[in-house]
């Protein structure tokens, strides 16, 4: 058996590993892939998308670890390369990953049509990576499976879903395989793993017994700070509120907003901060809030009375006081909208969507305020206003920043180093190797360290398409 890294090495983007093993009826290994993911951030890292997949029409099938597109976002690139087999995820992955690959798709389309327009590509005319045709044909190949139930999904090889935390429908993969009849593989996939810290998603489940482990090192090389997270979120509701201003908070629509929302009405009903309209505006994000309580039932629940504490905060998003903005004309007039209030919009890093409409309306008022609650990447928008940028260019226009910029860390959806250490000392036994992937070169090499210096195990960190021979 052969395990082969196609992305996520030494990166936090194109999660896609490849597994070989027995052989097909021509005498070729059979193959699958766990995780196909987008790679993002540099352009040499982005070209890798570009890349054709060799014989993608002979995988049997894919496996899916969760719907963020670091993970799922080239499936409709490799179904576009010849794939037709199933694609293995749980019930509300399948469901998350229906928006999100129409979202990216359209969001390909869009940006080949500007560069045709403004001829800046090398190519013309330029091609999107994949259309939106290609995300439907993927998303027809989609095979929901339940949790926590073995499942043949090929000839001797067995899987289970795990639930990873992280955000809805996010697992670890267990795989067994069996070569000859007579060897048996146990394998897992750790997926993203959920920071234990999180208001309204389950702690990952314990590990089982393993001969070979695939771990995540997002956070290999840091922790998360130990602040009250729910305390520091008041009184930045409280200090805007007091001055009849608004609170703008960019967020990622797929586990970062449902949290805010969650935390929000928690301490509207605890009369921690006043009653004051919240807005959600993105279509997305609302989509997305649907689906979290079409499956209220795997979220967290209140650890001493084990009721569904996250259902019955969900369910007062429906009520008075809370309002989905949808189109594009009501957003305006949301802007517009001078009264005191709290508008939750994408995109997180500012680098684009209706949060750009909403800062050109705050930022150049001192009563109101600005709110980040995630990582902002170098050179984005939104480094340049949280690091203290006084005025900031949106749609070709510099505006002047007098609104208060404030930032609450810890709100990551990832475990952190110590969280993941934990983690794997569930194990009784240590797996024959442990593979540190899904991180930045210092991260995975820390983790990879520690494995190594505090449990005692095996750890390899992985190259970009480096092979590994599994006997």
């Amino acid at each position: 058996m052969v395990l082969k890294f196609w992305g996520g090495s030494q990166t936090v983007s194109g999660n896609r590993t490849e597994i070989r093993w027995g052989k097909n009826p021509s005498g070729e290994p059979n193959c699958a892939l766990v995780d196909c993911g987008l790679f993002q951030g540099p352009k040499e890292l982005r070209l890798r998308n570009w890349q054709e997949f060799p014989k993608a029409q002979n995988i049997k099938f894919i496996l899916l670890t969760h719907a963020h597109v670091d993970h799922s976002g080239l499936l409709p690139r490799i179904v576009q390369q010849g794939f037709k087999g199933p694609i293995f995820c749980s019930e509300a992955t399948a469901e998350l990953c229906e928006i999100m690959l129409m979202d990216s798709a359209c969001l390909q389309e869009e940006d080949a049509e500007f560069a045709n327009k403004t001829r800046h590509s090398k190519h013309f005319p330029a091609l999107p990576l994949y259309t939106q045709e290609d995300a439907r044909r993927a998303l027809q190949l989609f095979k929901p499976l339940p949790l926590h139930e073995s499942h043949l999904v090929g000839e001797g090889f067995q899987v289970k879903f795990r639930s990873a935390g992280h955000i809805l429908g996010a697992c670890s993969i267990q795989i067994e395989i069996t070569e000859d009849q007579t060897k048996t593989h146990r394998i897992l996939f750790s997926g993203d793993i959920g920071n234990s810290a999180s208001f309204i998603m389950n702690p990952p489940e314990p590990l089982p017994n393993i001969d070979y482990l695939i771990i995540e090192s997002t956070y290999g090389n840091r922790c998360h700070p130990k602040e009250d997270r729910e305390q520091k979120l008041a009184d930045v509701v409280n200090a805007v509120c007091q001055r009849g201003g608004t609170l703008v908070i960019p967020a990622f629509a797929v586990g970062r907003t449902q949290e805010l929302l969650f935390l929000l009405t928690k301490l509207e009903t605890q009369q921690r901060i006043p009653k004051i309209p919240k807005y959600l505006d993105s279509p997305m994000a609302k989509n997305t809030t649907q689906i979290y309580l079409r499956h209220i039932e795997d979220l967290r629940k209140n650890p001493t009375t084990q009721l569904g504490e996250a259902e019955d905060m969900f369910k007062s998003l429906s009520g008075e006081g809370f309002y989905f903005i949808g189109s594009s004309a009501e957003s305006r007039l949301l802007c517009e909208n001078k009264e005191p209030k709290i508008v939750v919009a994408a995109s997180g890093m500012l680098q684009g969507g209706r949060i750009l409409h909403h800062l050109k309306h705050v930022l150049p008022d001192a009563k109101n305020g600005v709110l980040f609650v995630g990582y902002q990447g170098e050179g984005t928008k939104g480094a340049l206003l949280k690091n203290g940028i006084n005025r900031l260019r949106i749609h070709h226009e510099l505006i002047d920043i007098q609104a208060s910029i404030f930032s609450i860390e810890g709100f990551s959806a990832h475990a952190d180093s110590q969280e993941i250490l934990d983690w794997l000392n569930s194990l009784k036994l240590p797996p024959q190797i442990t593979f540190v992937n899904h991180g930045e070169p210092a991260a995975a090499a820390a983790l990879a360290y520690r494995i190594q210096t505090e449990l005692q195990w095996k750890s390899q960190v992985p190259k970009y398409q480096e092979e590994f021979l599994i006997s």
